[in-house]
This record gives C-alpha cells, sequence and structure tokens, in this order.
C-alpha cells in the first residue's frame, strides 16, 4: 500500500511538469514518419542542408511509441506514458530492497531521495523507456544467480532498452561491478560456486549494445554525438555535474552523494562489498556526464534503503515502521491516488510549454507555411513537428548528423562572423528563426538589411522572413 502511494504520487507530481524538452517534438515526428511510412525513416526528411542523406534509426522504438500516444491524446497521452514509466521505474528500484527484507519506511525516504536527485532531468523523453528498463535490469539480476532459462528474460528487456533509448551502458557499468565483486569472492575462497549467471548477463548485456537495426555502428554514433555535444556545443546535460551550467540543477545530485558518504562511514565495517562497487561504478559514471545522475539515483535506491535500515538515526523514524494502514481504508485511499495522480492531470488540459517558442512557431505558420528555415539548433524540433515536411531547417538536435564544419559555421554565423551575402549562398532561407541571445550579432545584421522583415519577436525568438533577395 505504501509502495503504490509513492508510485501515485511521483506519477502525480510528474504529470503536472511542464513540457520543456525540445528535441522530444522531432522524436514524435520521426515516430509518425515511420508509421506513416510503414518503415523505418533511413532517409532525411527534416533539413535542407542532408537532402536524401542517411537518417541513422536511433531510438525508433520510443519514437514510434509516443508518437502513438501523440495521435491518441496529444501532449498529455504523451506525457503520461513517460511519467508512467518513470514512476515505475522508481516503484522497481523501491520493491529490490524490500524483496531482501528492509523496512518500508526506509524504502520510502531511499524512493524520495533518488526522485529528488532525478527530478531536474525527469523531462518528457525517450530517456524514461531507459531508466525503467534499467530498474526492471537490477530488479533482475543477483550477484549469486544461476544459468537457467530465467536469464532469457532479460532478452527483451535489453532489446526494448536499447531500441529505445541507446544506453545500454548504464547497465553494463552496474552489471560489471556486481560480476567484478562476485569473481572476487571466488578468487579469495568466499564462495563455492564460480558467478556463471551473472557473467553470462553481463555478456548478454554487452551484446545488446548491438541489437538494433544500427548493429555496431551505433558506438561510432554515439561517439559522434558525445564529441558534438560535449566538447562543441557544450550541451548542460553532457557537462560534469560541477561545471557552471548545471551546477545548480544538480544540488540534489551533491546532496545526496554527501548524505552516501556519511552513511558509509557511519556503516563502516558492515558495508557489503557488492553495494560498494555498485556505489563507486554508478558515482564515476554520473561524475563523467550530467545526464547519469537519473540513473545513480535509481541505481542508489536499494542502496540507500539498507543504509538507512542499519543506522536508523531518529525515534520516530523507527517508530514509523509501527503504523499500519486499516483495510478499510486501503480501498478509498487506492482510489483518491488513482483520482489525483492519473485522472485528475487529463481533466486539467494539455500540459504546459516551458520556455519553448510556441507563439513564434504559430506566427510563422501563418506567414510562411513553407520554406527553408535557418534556426536555432534547439527550436528545430518544434518547429519539425508544427511544419515538417513542409517547413526544412537548417540544422537540428540529432547532434550526430553533421559535420564538425557544420557545427563551427554554425557558431560563426550566430556571432555575425559570416557576412549575410554568404549566408544567403549557402543556405538560400525563406526565413530566419533565432534566440535572441545565442544569435544577437546575426540579429543585427538582418536588422540592417531592408531585404529583411521582422515579423516576431520575443523573449524566446525573433523571427525574419524574406521581402527580396539580398
Amino acid at each position: 500500500m505504501i509502495l503504490f502511494l509513492v508510485w501515485v504520487s511521483i506519477f502525480g507530481v510528474l504529470q503536472y511538469k511542464g513540457i520543456e524538452d525540445v528535441d522530444i517534438f522531432h522524436q514524435i515526428r520521426t515516430g509518425q514518419l515511420i508509421l506513416e511510412q510503414g518503415q523505418l525513416a533511413t532517409v532525411e526528411s527534416f533539413s535542407y542542408t542532408r537532402p536524401g542523406e542517411s537518417n541513422p534509426p536511433l531510438g525508433w522504438l520510443s519514437q514510434i511509441l509516443f508518437a502513438m500516444a501523440y495521435e491518441v491524446g496529444s501532449w498529455r497521452a504523451v506525457q503520461w506514458v513517460h511519467t508512467f514509466l518513470l514512476a515505475t521505474a522508481y516503484a522497481l528500484a523501491a520493491w529490490i530492497p524490500l524483496r531482501g527484507g528492509v523496512g518500508i519506511y526506509s524504502v520510502v525516504w531511499a524512493t524520495i531521495l533518488g526522485f529528488l536527485v532525478g527530478l531536474t532531468n525527469s523531462s518528457v523523453r525517450p530517456q524514461s523507456f531507459a531508466v525503467c528498463s534499467f530498474a526492471l535490469l537490477l530488479l533482475s539480476i543477483r550477484p549469486r544467480m544461476k544459468v537457467s532459462l530465467k536469464l532469457l528474460g532479460l532478452v527483451p528487456i535489453l532489446i526494448i532498452w536499447q531500441n529505445s533509448h541507446p544506453s545500454l551502458i548504464v547497465g553494463l557499468v552496474a552489471i560489471s561491478a556486481l560480476a567484478s565483486v562476485a569473481w572476487a569472492r571466488w578468487f579469495l575462497a568466499q564462495a563455492e560456486d564460480k558467478p556463471w549467471g551473472l557473467t553470462l548477463a553481463w555478456f548478454m548485456v554487452f551484446a545488446g549494445q548491438v541489437a538494433t537495426p544500427l548493429g555496431a555502428e551505433i558506438f561510432s554514433i554515439s561517439k559522434a554525438n558525445l564529441d558534438v555535444a560535449r566538447y562543441m556545443l557544450r550541451v548542460s546535460e553532457w557537462l560534469e555535474p560541477w561545471a557552471a551550467d548545471v551546477r545548480g540543477a544538480l544540488v540534489f545530485f551533491w546532496f545526496a552523494l554527501a548524505i552516501s558518504g556519511i552513511l558509509m562511514i557511519w556503516i563502516g565495517g558492515n558495508l557489503r562489498a557488492e553495494d560498494c562497487a555498485v556505489f563507486l561504478a554508478m558515482t564515476g559514471l554520473a561524475l563523467v556526464s550530467a545526464r547519469f545522475a537519473l540513473f545513480w539515483g535509481i541505481a542508489m535506491i536499494p542502496l540507500w534503503a539498507k543504509w538507512f535500515q542499519q543506522v536508523k538515526p531518529l525515534s520516530w523514524f523507527q517508530r514509523l515502521g509501527a503504523i499500519r494502514i486499516p483495510l478499510r481504508f486501503s480501498i478509498p485511499i487506492v482510489v483518491a491516488g488513482l483520482l489525483i495522480g492519473t485522472i485528475a492531470p487529463w481533466l486539467s488540459g494539455q500540459p504546459t510549454f516551458q520556455d519553448i517558442p510556441i507563439d513564434g512557431i504559430r506566427v510563422l505558420k501563418e506567414v510562411l507555411p513553407q520554406g527553408r528555415i535557418f534556426t536555432y539548433r534547439e527550436w528545430s524540433g518544434p518547429l519539425i513537428l508544427a511544419g515538417a515536411p513542409r517547413w526544412k531547417v537548417s540544422i537540428d538536435g540529432r547532434l550526430y548528423l553533421y559535420k564538425q564544419e557544420a557545427w563551427e559555421n554554425y557558431n560563426r554565423a550566430a556571432s555575425g562572423q559570416v557576412p549575410l551575402e554568404v549566408l544567403w549562398e549557402a543556405h538560400h532561407p525563406d526565413a530566419f528563426f533565432l534566440h535572441p541571445g545565442f544569435h544577437r550579432m546575426l540579429i543585427l545584421q538582418l536588422r540592417k538589411y531592408t531585404s529583411w522583415e521582422e515579423i516576431y519577436a520575443d523573449s524566446y525568438c525573433v523571427i525574419f522572413v524574406q521581402t527580396r533577395v539580398p
């Protein structure tokens, strides 16, 4: 009952969060294309700078599922699917220590802490499929698991994960930590049997990385994406968690990390080697890139629950364990939880959009129903969903598709280093859909030309349309 209330609470809270991730827009449009064509969208359809070029089907499964949800109930349905997966991931992670005999209230506090860690990275996006799959993987593996047909249950989890969001490397890191300790125990004669079951699971996770239409090409695409995101564009979620751009958003990560350190010092010699290995491996991953803090919070829930159970520093915390909800109250609580967490958001209408130029897109659609749009990378997703294929954008959030030269020119144009005549010859745009801060110098250039008319401006975008060829 308590775990159900935690699930419903997380589900309900996330339902009221606005849409703020811009890439989910082109993910949905790609899913729509797949459904329309009856096959994977492997040819470029959105960008006028890459006509007819190859489009790797990255994350195609989540794109289809989100597109189907969008057709059923627009953004509310998309958000419902996303939040259902995230809330379920936290519930699955909480079930791991419960299954091991840890008290429910230790588990609740651990789950709340894990939820707070991931809250700032819980925007609607395909990552929710990966997080839920990760929790299922953690629930499925055990340090002393045997080689059996039960291992086949991992196959659909791994395939769904990697084809929805190619981040199976996270699962590989976690299971590597467990397998390393298991083999160390055998070498030190602390375990009689070799951990073949866990080792086979490791190989299954490793092989699962190529279980997509891309095969081994997934590795080169992932590297290209990392190089552009981290080193060229400095995309915030790919930065280290101490970087200035993400430090504020990760305050709960640092708080939880400090709590973890205190608990480990407190428990001392009673810490399990497996728990320490998972903590070190997942913390190392989270310190590499801020985007992994969400997975870190999921992996840490079972550890925190056990550690809370061991220390129980507050007397009231112990007394909570004796509280039981009478059966006569259980059904009303369940019904109320379902109404508040699942139905009420639908009655409140569509979710809001945060920091996305919806009004600007509406204006451009009235003025330019079809054409080539030179745009800000982050705004390409909303433009694609609103107007593709009638609208074609200059560049977009699929970072791995564009060469280094394209990103260098993108930055140079924004800073005003490219003359407008040169930009025109390279792009022949029908409109400029720009960011007032990032494109400040380019906007100043355009305002000097009578051949371009500024038709709209707000805190998110500035729009110019062509009046005549310069």
